[in-house]
């Protein structure tokens, strides 16, 4: 699937060629039919020459999120429901679930929607349960280690799609039902279950009487606490686990250890040196790149220190640049050796060097001076 982007002042497309065309049946009901998470593409006739016309104003791709960011437990359950919803609708329809592109970079994130679109494109010679199994392979390789949960989704993903004629929509229909499980509205007096609850109700009565009865007390003991939440975890969840939580605090009360604290006298501490000297070669080695502000009001510099260094509405952006014509991932700026390149993130209003409108995936190097601008803000490169 060879692509290229076009981006016009409103609009920006994704224009691959068409290997296969479309049945009587199949273009009838693409044409009538509009489903939420599938980008169907208008056919276009180039040089004699047909193409696929995808409209991707505003999405980014999934390649390129992943690239200045890690894969999360959400958005993970909310790739594979989506994909679960599309495919259903598309059986419904009589149209192959099979001609949906599973390629990271044909998956397209609405990050001011929240929304995931797969394209559809007629042609695709891989059969649905093969692209996902190379679609988990990626994936495998994004995932945020921090996120705990994510992790073990992933990992049972991968191993699922190892096994042989291993069925795709039983295992998304397991992973929707968990997703949906925990997007159900929250519970009046609280964030837990109602087994939650009582588990740390009981909890926290066992730790107020235990505080009482060791209040008197010169040291704490608290094997006998671990031993007293052990039980209720017992009740409750089996004494598998009952006896894991008593044997890791055992084990943490052979690890403690005394601890000893040493006070000098205020006389004997040295004053900070709260200014302290800094060589003008430092500085110059800090600051390289400066996105300097020329537009009207208030608005930080850009010191570009780290990469990618990503701007955008989004306060989580590198660069934060608050307005409502600017996206919240508009743009970024990446670095090689001592070249700054920058690459719109397809935005909606668009990126612009010296008044050039960039296309999406496209980098250009950056120069001094050079008039830089996202949306209707402007920097100028130093």
């Amino acid at each position: 699937m060879n692509m290229e982007y076009i981006r016009h002042l409103n609009a920006s497309h994704m224009v691959a060629g068409l290997e296969k065309e479309l049945t009587r049946w199949e273009a009838s009901m693409v044409e009538c039919n509009r489903i939420e998470g599938v980008l169907f593409a208008k056919q276009v006739s180039v040089n004699q020459t047909s193409q696929l016309w995808y409209d991707i104003t505003g999405k980014q791709a999934l390649d390129v999120l992943l690239e200045d960011g890690r894969l999360d437990y959400a958005l993970l359950c909310r790739l594979l429901t989506k994909l679960l919803e599309v495919t259903d609708r598309l059986e419904k329809l009589l149209l192959s679930p099979d001609y949906l592109s599973l390629l990271p970079d044909t998956i397209f994130v609405d990050s001011l929607e929240e929304t995931i679109s797969f394209c559809y494109y007629p042609g695709n010679d891989r059969r649905l349960y093969r692209s996902f199994a190379e679609l988990a392979e990626y994936l495998l390789t994004k995932v945020d280690h921090k996120d705990d949960k994510a992790v073990e989704l992933m990992y049972a993903l991968y191993e699922h799609t190892r096994q042989e004629g291993y069925s795709l929509t039983g295992l998304l229909q397991d992973i929707r039902y968990d997703y949906n499980r925990e997007e159900e509205p929250l519970p009046e007096n609280g964030h837990l279950s109602q087994k939650e609850q009582t588990v740390e109700a009981s909890l926290k009565e066992t730790n107020e009487k235990q505080m009482k009865q060791e209040a008197c007390k010169d040291s704490w003991d608290i094997t006998t606490w671990w031993q007293a939440v052990g039980n209720i975890i017992k009740r409750y969840f089996g004494a598998s686990v009952s006896k894991t939580v008593q044997s890791k605090a055992i084990k943490k009360k052979k690890d403690k250890k005394e601890e000893i604290f040493v006070f000098l006298p205020d006389d004997e501490q040295e004053p900070p040196n709260l200014h302290p000297t800094v060589l003008l070669s430092e500085i110059s080695q800090k600051i390289e790149g400066v996105l300097r502000y020329e537009g009207e009001g208030e608005q930080e510099d850009f010191v570009l220190d780290c990469f990618p260094y990503v701007i955008g509405s989004d306060k989580s952006c590198n660069g934060y640049l608050p307005g409502e014509a600017v996206s919240r991932r508009h743009a970024r700026v990446t670095r090689q050796e001592e070249i700054y390149f920058i690459e719109d993130l397809n935005s909606t209003n668009g990126t612009y060097v010296d008044g050039e409108l960039l296309n999406y995936r496209v980098r250009m190097s950056l120069q001094k001076n050079e008039l830089v601008t996202f949306a209707d803000k402007k920097f100028r490169f130093i």
